[in-house]
């Protein structure tokens, strides 16, 4: 089983746009906050090891200054992060999910791969960005772990 990029819902919040979530139903729902005109998405940190465990965005915002939005899932899980570039996004996100997100793979617009997880999970995921629109954020259900994960566009 695959869940694809076909199921995008509009919302009247800015003309953002959600894909997904995939994954299981635990957790709390959550969704990262818009990022503003002028602001860029400098940094993303996941935690995981079998699966993964949280996951945070970190902005620059268009005075200069650092915006760390909410950390989603648990404390657990080795750090990992990396960064974007002036001008890079995140183009595409895919993996593996059951009732957790076992792995997350993030494709950016410079053609960069970073992996993370284990190699768990019964079905398959995948969204994409659609062209001529931007990342804005992940979304989805947490608890001590990321059980759900989406994306946001605009």
């Amino acid at each position: 089983m695959s869940e694809e990029s076909d199921s995008t819902v509009d919302s009247p919040e800015g003309g953002r746009q959600y894909q997904g979530p995939a994954g299981g139903d635990g957790g709390r729902p959550f969704f990262d906050d818009s990022i503003a005109s002028g602001d860029r998405i400098a940094e993303i940190r996941i935690w995981s090891g079998s699966v993964v465990d949280s996951i945070q965005l970190v902005l620059i915002r268009g005075d200069g200054s650092i915006r760390t939005l909410d950390r989603h899932g648990g404390s657990g899980g080795d750090p990992s992060s990396f960064s974007l570039a002036r001008g890079e996004s995140i183009v595409r996100i895919w993996g593996r999910c059951g009732d957790l997100i076992d792995k997350l793979n993030i494709q950016t617009s410079a053609g960069k791969t970073y992996t993370f997880g284990g190699g768990g999970g019964r079905s398959t995921y995948s969204f994409s960005v659609p062209q001529g629109q931007k990342f804005d954020g992940f979304w989805g259900r947490s608890g001590s772990l990321i059980d759900a994960l989406g994306i946001i566009h605009r």
